[in-house]
């Protein structure tokens, strides 16, 4: 909406104080964030994903790069699970890691070695367990430098609102996917923090 006329002015207007008041949920920094509106949780966390692994096997079939590896729980919603095999076809080594008996994700340090990126689901949609992604200390930066960090996406879908996810804090996600009707508000609106 880069209009000159009032209408387009106005829905400017109404897009940034949109963006503004997501960020602020997360304490996040409109100078730090960009916020890709999107149709949904879905669009946003698929989003993420193919954005992130796309670019890293251009850079691969340019001879830029290592292949792209995705580390993904097994507790992440069906719409990331659907990307599994279409993206293992496209040359992206994927993991999927299990579960632990108590549900929480079961990783190690060894496991994100190489990774380009990792999606850990914020809050699960099926099991309401949290998965923060600032207790994962498996991602902060005394236990993988910041040349070897992967990126890091959360669907936060199910636990924004519910949840705090402070964005200003280091070592959090890169991608965070949210979407409105968890909170009441319209379905077929989502975003994507990144």
């Amino acid at each position: 909406p880069s209009s000159v006329h009032s209408f387009g002015r106005e829905s400017e207007s109404l897009i940034e104080a949109a963006r503004r008041s997501i960020l602020a949920t997360f304490h996040a920094a409109p100078a730090d964030w960009q916020v890709t509106f999107t149709s949904g949780g879905t669009e946003a966390n698929q989003l993420a994903v193919y954005g992130c692994l796309r670019a890293a096997l251009d850079r691969y079939a340019a001879g830029k790069g290592s292949r792209p590896r995705w580390v993904v729980s097994a507790a992440e919603h069906s719409c990331l699970h659907a990307l599994v095999e279409p993206l293992r076809r496209e040359g992206v080594d994927v993991q999927v890691l299990p579960l632990q008996a108590d549900g929480e994700v079961d990783f190690s340090r060894s496991e994100l070695a190489g990774a380009t990126l990792v999606s850990v689901i914020g809050v699960g949609n099926e099991t309401g367990i949290f998965h923060h992604p600032l207790t994962s200390h498996i991602l902060s930066a005394e236990t993988i430098s910041s040349e070897t960090r992967p990126s890091y996406h959360t669907d936060f879908v199910a636990g924004w609102g519910k949840a705090d996810l402070d964005l200003s804090r280091p070592g959090g996600p890169d991608f965070v996917a949210i979407a409105a009707h968890k909170l009441g508000g319209l379905s077929g609106c989502g975003a994507l923090l990144h």
